[in-house]
């Protein structure tokens, strides 16, 4: 699972497509509090042990 990330050249295509000119500008209309609020999710895992937790997950199928 490779990840390739969009490059400044992109993402700045990206905005001009639809017509803001910055991150900021396309969030605007969220209220601040909403964009800062702290999400109560666990953090990430790496590829390699999500390709675990699958395996675990699959061998109790059987």
């Amino acid at each position: 699972m490779d990840y390739a990330p969009n490059t400044d050249e992109q993402l700045q295509e990206m905005l001009r497509v639809i017509g803001v000119g910055s991150f900021d500008d396309l969030i605007r209309t969220v209220p601040a509090e909403l964009r800062r609020r702290t999400l109560d999710i666990p953090a990430g895992l790496t590829e390699l042990d999500v390709l675990r937790l699958c395996e675990g997950l699959a061998a109790q199928n059987q």
